[in-house]
């Protein structure tokens, strides 16, 4: 066998692997971090609550499958806040 000769990796083998811990935690990101911009930008609070209140569903699933309790009261009351904000800033 040569330096050149190699046999060929199926082009999956290469990819990461994308689990629902990856999306939850992308999820969680991108929506928290939109919430946060938006939230400081005049004009845009409301929304800013709106895109927070959307991303606490994957506070919920990563925070119960984590068995992070406390994280998970968190987002409760994380929940009651950006309701908070889109009745004040309706």
């Amino acid at each position: 066998m040569s330096y050149f000769d190699f046999e060929p990796v199926p082009l999956r083998d290469l990819l990461p692997r994308v689990t629902p811990g990856m999306l939850l935690q992308t999820a969680i990101f991108v929506l928290s971090v939109m919430a946060m911009a938006l939230v400081t930008t005049p004009g845009y609070i409301r929304l800013g609550c709106i895109v927070g209140l959307a991303s606490q569903p994957f506070w919920f699933v990563a925070t119960w499958r984590a068995h992070q309790i406390g994280m998970f009261l968190f987002a409760v009351l994380q929940t009651g806040f950006w309701i908070r904000g889109i009745v004040a800033y309706a």
